[in-house]
């Protein structure tokens, strides 16, 4: 008999399989995770400077989900972010700053250097000159200056003699007045005591004139000799009055002042120098004495002069004996005075300038302004009068020879002003447009970056070559 599933089925009794499945309910209780599944990736905000460009893979903060799980890649495109924009504008204002900072220093700061070489020229010249005393301030002339001083030397005296002698010195002769003074051979000196010397050649003393808004005295040097022989004229420095201008304005206007003491005046019974040892003496007081007074003359000569010692004169007084203190000695006196003529560089230079270029052999290259640098190597000779005087007044000739150096001038005011805003490409076409006697010139310019010479005229600064 076949088996029976359901046999264990007891009629009138319940099974298992009357009892139904209940159906299940929510848990409070939150499932397990389950592993088995990919969950969905989590998006992960981040802060992220706008300058930078980010792109690389962010960790999940979560637990280990296991080895065989890869992390989460996040993409970020910086062509999404709105920073480029704000870059940009970064970037404007900061060459705008910029921009205006170089202009700031190129207008504060900005200068230019510039070097011109001017034309020059050597010229050989040998040529006959005039000249006339004291012509007006543009006019080429001459002027004469003139010093003196003394010298003394001690010697042993000979033998006694009876001596007559007068004292004698220089003296500076001062005007104050407006007008010169000529004061004529013999013109009387007198001292504070009443002692009478007098000037043996006449002389011219210059009127006073206003320097820088001073007064400043003519002047003129004389050697004056006692009125009388006698020991008593020996004295020290000391000023002297005029008795001749007594009782008029001038006698406080004209006075004189020693330059060197008088000496050499005597009389009576005196030991006295031999011939021989006084000649001697005389000639090397003389030579030490030239330099002295050319010393000093050049010493007095301005700047803008220009003496030429060939044009020197000399001349000397007597030699005095006057008794030393030393047993059997005597001290001897020589005085001097050293005159010569000067000129105005300038009016010089022009005056050589106009004879070369009337000259049928003139070889000037170029037209135009210009100056002989080199006066002081030229050679002069004085050939009327040969011997010149402090009082001489007429016209003097004389030869001038050597290689003169021509150098053309230009208008340094005009070109700084040509230059202002200029670009320093077009420097040479202004040379070549306005200033023939330039030669060539350079500029720097600074800033480096600029290009253009600065709007203020005191930025640009203009030096000539030698």
């Amino acid at each position: 008999m076949p088996k029976n599933t359901f046999q264990d089925v007891v009629p009138g009794k319940r099974s298992i399989r009357d009892v139904s499945v209940p159906t299940r309910r929510a848990s409070s209780t939150p499932a397990e995770p389950r592993y088995d599944a990919r969950p969905e990736p989590r998006m992960v905000t981040q802060d992220i400077k706008p300058t930078m460009k980010i792109k690389r893979e962010v960790p999940l903060p979560t637990e280990d989900r296991g080895a065989d799980r890869p992390p989460y890649n996040f993409d970020y495109d910086d062509n999404d972010a709105p920073e480029s924009g704000r870059r940009w504008g970064l970037w404007s204002i900061i060459s705008i700053l910029v921009l205006v900072v170089a202009l700031g220093i190129t207008s504060l700061f900005a200068s230019a250097k510039v070097l011109v070489t001017p034309k020059s020229q050597t010229v050989p010249i040998d040529m006959t000159m005039t000249a006339s005393l004291n012509q007006p301030a543009t006019v080429f002339g001459y002027q004469i200056v003139s010093v003196s001083a003394s010298n003394q030397q001690e010697v042993t005296a000979g033998a006694s003699q009876n001596v007559t002698t007068k004292a004698s010195g220089t003296i500076m002769i001062y005007n104050t007045s407006n007008v010169s003074q000529t004061l004529i051979a013999t013109t009387r000196f007198s001292t504070t005591a009443g002692l009478i010397y007098r000037i043996g050649t006449g002389v011219t003393v210059p009127a006073g004139k206003t320097v820088s808004g001073k007064s400043v005295p003519g002047s003129a040097s004389a050697v004056i000799t006692a009125d009388q022989a006698g020991s008593t004229y020996n004295i020290p420095l000391s000023d002297f009055t005029l008795p001749g201008l007594k009782g008029t304005a001038k006698y406080s206007q004209i006075y004189g002042r020693s330059q060197t003491v008088m000496s050499g005046g005597g009389s009576g019974t005196e030991k006295v120098v031999d011939t021989t040892t006084l000649q001697n003496t005389s000639t090397a007081l003389q030579n030490t004495l030239k330099d002295t007074l050319q010393t000093q003359l050049v010493s007095q000569i301005p700047a803008n002069f220009m003496l030429y010692p060939a044009s020197i004169s000399y001349t000397f007084g007597q030699v005095s004996q006057a008794p030393d203190t030393a047993a059997g000695k005597t001290m001897l006196t020589l005085s001097g005075t050293a005159s010569a003529v000067i000129f105005d560089k300038a009016l010089l230079s022009q005056a050589i300038l106009s004879n070369m270029a009337s000259s049928t052999t003139s070889t000037l290259s170029t037209q135009g302004s210009a100056l002989i640098t080199n006066l002081s190597t030229l050679t002069f000779v004085l050939t009327q009068p040969t011997v010149l005087t402090k009082d001489y007044t007429g016209a003097i000739s004389f030869v001038m020879s050597g290689d003169a150096r021509v150098v053309w001038t230009f208008d340094s005011a005009a070109l700084k002003s040509d230059l202002i805003g200029l670009k320093k490409a077009n420097l040479p076409a202004l040379l070549q447009a306005k200033y023939p006697t330039i030669d060539s010139a350079s500029a720097k310019i600074f800033p480096i970056w600029n290009g253009s010479f600065p709007s203020n005229p005191d930025k640009i600064t203009i030096t000539q070559t030698q």
